[in-house]
């Protein structure tokens, strides 16, 4: 298949002048049109592929305000909807690879701190712009465009891009994942369309490039992870992960605000008495059907996933294994039924489903950057250790949705995930526990250093995440077809069941977490326990409910050892 850009003789007149008018509704879907007669034709022709400048101005239109929650009239949402349709064609027809999106789809502002300061952006030209969102004139934001070779003269294409006016992509993700907090109606069903879109095209230019280090080494991700501040590789890495943690708080948004100023403010409306204007309206509907300017287009490709986790309180189900099937792992198939959100508050500390959808796998992506190419970005140990500072914190409603083993299954290599969750075990686990002396993954090491002990805490929100990971492990294992059904496995399984609740049951009352908060976090232990008592009925015979006749006698020598705590912080695997 052949690509043509721009500079090529095959591109004619009339299409450079459809260039130059992407704005336009009609352009669009002619660049529509011709990519699919192209791409789906019976003789391959060579496809037509407008320049990298020209990808990242129909990028920004997938975005912008005024194309979206501030849009005047359908005219420009419908604007907005054909150029995340055109993206997501050439996605689909030339690939990331093929189609430059790196090129494309790169950051250049020069000095985001001295605009900060000033308020304003400087152009490519060296004009002073405004970048706040304001209404648009008759010829759109910028005025009418012109195209010259290698420079749009618009300021969709110049400073009002979101290539200009975003500092890296690490801000575009942090204030997008933020808008799934703390404006969730307001602009995050735009940012997840645009966010869904650049981080399947990461993931595909990474798949495309395939296990060559050399080609990887030009990946999108290895560029925007290396462009991702200029403190050395210890601090972009711990802002990569801010950014794939945001959640909204204050600090949160301070470091990763919006791109646009003003972008997440009501469109004016009109009083349909009176003609004026009204400033902002009392209430605003924003799902209301007669506010097309604040709807989002239900006719966008890959729209069914609901933001505000509707179906979560039907189904009763977290959404992180719809995808999943039980295809013979036991554990498995239990987590996959069981471990559901009871109610929508389990998501909403990370923005709901398909926040925590697209963090994962952000987190995957990391993930295969640091296995691959670890000289240029981090060590997997040094990634995950960060990752455990972001996860352990979490409450444990959310926590289940990054750790159970659907969500790792579906997320991370075998490898990675053990990897990841015996490195948490080892903050999570009671000191006196044995500690492994590499990461590889086995029954035995399950057995002696996880399975019969509890956490290091009282309380039932460590001893709840510790027994997701001893779940998740098992799980591992069992999709391995290393597990080995015993009585010694399904004794030890009981006890530490045993061993985790009697700990809890001595949780006094602790400062800032509510009698809410600890019923939630006992219903997920008492549920992981569940899970884990049926597992052990499954693999060692009928379950007697006996965790074994010497635990009353191990619980004196227990208590002694729950009061050393701290010991392990700043551990990492061997």
């Amino acid at each position: 298949m052949n690509y043509v850009s721009s500079s090529s003789s095959y591109l004619k007149k009339d299409y450079n002048h459809v260039l130059t008018t992407l704005v336009d509704i009609q352009a669009l879907k002619l660049l529509i049109a011709i990519l699919s007669a192209s791409g789906t034709s019976k003789y391959p022709k060579p496809l037509l592929l407008p320049p990298p400048q020209h990808l990242a101005l129909i990028s920004t239109l997938t975005i912008h305000p005024l194309f979206t929650n501030r849009a005047k009239d359908p005219t420009k949402l419908e604007t907005s909807r054909l150029a995340l349709q055109y993206l997501r064609l050439v996605s689909k027809l030339i690939g990331p690879t093929n189609a430059h999106f790196i090129e494309a789809f790169k950051f250049t502002q020069p000095d985001l701190a001295s605009r900060r300061s000033l308020g304003t952006s400087t152009s490519r030209g060296g004009r002073q712009q405004a970048t706040g969102v304001e209404d648009d004139d008759e010829d759109g934001p910028g005025g009418p465009g012109s195209f010259n070779n290698e420079e749009i003269h618009l300021d969709l294409a110049s400073s009002k891009s979101i290539w200009f006016l975003a500092e890296d992509f690490w801000h575009v993700v942090g204030w997008a994942l933020n808008c799934s907090v703390c404006h969730r109606r307001m602009r995050w069903p735009e940012w997840r369309l645009w966010l869904e879109f650049i981080v399947g095209a990461l993931e595909a230019d990474w798949q495309q490039r395939g296990d060559g280090v050399v080609d990887r080494e030009g990946s999108m991700i290895l560029k925007y992870v290396q462009s991702g501040g200029s403190g050395g590789t210890n601090v972009n890495e711990k802002r990569i992960l801010r950014a794939v943690f945001a959640d909204g708080s204050p600090k949160s948004v301070t470091e990763f605000g919006e791109i646009w100023a003003g972008e997440t403010k009501a469109r004016k409306v009109v009083d349909p008495l009176g003609g004026a204007k009204v400033g902002k309206p009392k209430k605003v509907v924003e799902n209301d059907e007669e506010n097309f300017f604040i709807e989002p287009d239900s006719s966008s490709e890959d729209d069914g996933d609901d933001d505000d986790n509707s179906k979560l309180e039907h189904d009763g189900n977290s959404g992180i294994a719809d995808t999943e099937t039980n295809d013979g792992n036991m554990l498995f198939a239990l987590t996959t039924t069981t471990i559901g959100a009871r109610n929508a508050s389990s998501l909403e500390v990370l923005g709901g489903s398909s926040s925590i959808s697209l963090r994962l796998r952000l987190l995957a992506l990391l993930s295969d950057l640091a296995t691959s190419l670890p000289h240029k970005f981090t060590s997997l140990t040094s990634l995950y250790d960060a990752f455990d500072t972001r996860l352990r914190p979490l409450p444990l409603n959310t926590f289940i949705h990054f750790l159970s083993p659907a969500a790792l299954k579906q997320h991370f290599s075998p490898s990675a995930a053990s990897f990841l969750l015996q490195l948490l075990l080892r903050y999570l686990v009671q000191s006196g526990a044995p500690l492994p002396r590499d990461d590889d993954l086995t029954q035995d090491k399950v057995e002696r250093c996880y399975l019969g002990w509890p956490a290091n805490g009282h309380g039932a929100a460590e001893n709840g995440k510790m027994s997701v990971c001893i779940e998740a492990l098992l799980a591992l294992l069992d999709d391995a077809d290393a597990l080995e059904a015993t009585e010694e496995l399904a004794g030890l399984i009981r006890h530490g069941v045993k061993v985790r609740g009697k700990k809890v049951a001595k949780e006094g009352k602790r400062k800032g977490v509510s009698e809410r908060s600890k019923r939630e976090d006992g219903e997920i232990l008492r549920a992981s326990g569940e899970r884990l008592l049926l597992l052990a009925d499954m693999l060692g015979g009928g379950f007697d409910g006996g965790e074994g006749e010497d635990d009353d006698d191990d619980d004196d020598e227990e208590d002694e050892e729950d009061n050393e705590s701290d010991g392990k912080e700043g551990m990492h695997l061997d």
